[in-house]
């Protein structure tokens, strides 16, 4: 025996549309949707252990997905103290502008402060992963950005001195006598 509703939905509906005004297109749209869709409910059966299964699967996801994140913050946490000195090899300042960001915190609120300072003590392996995903992604902006000002600006070429032979230079009173000359003639 399966387990019957004591209230049909299709009753209620034919019931509401008696009541509002049957010229409204939306309501009819409504209306058949609702007729659709309970009698899509009626031919389910009622066999419980489709429920029983669905929701064993739906455990068996939820404890894998446990067990997966529990792995990957176990292993944060071991490589954790690498993830910081790489991160302080290739740009030291993002942890120094980390620890100026608390301080600003604390000096503003003091109970946010320590909060903040709490939190990232406790979560020090994800801390440190960010430590150096920032660090990485700063390196790898500066280096784009190089790059796009040395396309832009061109190559510098490595300057070469020539040597010329030029005749000697001469003063400023001999290029006048030289030019009050070429005038008389």
């Amino acid at each position: 025996m399966g387990y019957k509703y004591w209230f049909n939905i299709g009753h209620f509906v034919d019931f509401a549309s008696s009541i509002i005004q049957k010229n409204s297109s939306t309501w009819l749209i409504f209306v058949n949707w609702m007729k659709i869709s309970t009698m899509s409910q009626s031919n389910k059966s009622d066999n419980p252990w489709k429920a029983i299964v669905g929701v064993a699967v739906i455990v068996v996801f939820l404890v894998g997905l446990f067990m997966l994140a529990r792995f990957v913050f176990t292993l944060m946490y071991y490589l954790s103290p690498l993830m910081l000195i790489a991160a302080l090899i290739i740009d030291h300042r993002v942890v120094t502008d980390y620890f100026k960001w608390i301080r600003d915190i604390f000096r503003r609120d003091n109970i946010a402060g320590v909060i903040v300072g709490i939190l990232s003590v406790i979560g020090f392996p994800v801390l440190s992963a960010y430590f150096l995903a920032r660090a990485l992604l700063k390196k790898q902006v500066k280096k784009v950005k190089s790059e796009y000002e040395r396309r832009r600006d061109g190559d510098l070429v490595e300057y070469e001195e020539l040597e010329t032979d030029f005749p000697p230079r001469q003063t400023r009173r001999e290029e006048k006598s030289i030019n009050d000359d070429d005038l008389v003639r």
